[in-house]
């Protein structure tokens, strides 16, 4: 199963949980300090406050959207264009006649 984030697909879980964690931001609007560690069920997410140094960890399970096929789409693509081709063809050799 390949998973979705933004526009990329990732072919196993522990890419996609990395890619989610590199996406953490490292500070809040609050000042809290942010850090995320992709794990094998998700993402662990540790708020630090600088001033009293207190640490509150949250795990953090990402949806897991899969990827829409693409082969279905180059396949019909291809037709189309070969379609295309075949009427230009028969409208060329329409206008030779002529």
């Amino acid at each position: 199963m390949n998973y979705l984030l933004d526009t990329r697909c990732f072919s196993d879980q522990g890419s996609y949980f990395s890619a989610v964690a590199a996406k953490c931001p490292l500070t809040l609007a609050n000042g809290d300090l942010v850090s995320c560690v992709p794990t094998i069920s998700g993402v662990d997410v540790t708020y630090t406050d600088p001033i009293s140094l207190v640490a509150n960890t949250y795990s953090y399970i990402p949806p897991q959207v899969t990827c829409p096929e693409i082969i279905p789409d180059v396949v019909s693509l291809a037709w189309q264009v070969a379609i295309l081709w075949f009427i230009a063809w028969g409208i060329r050799t329409l206008y030779r006649q002529l």
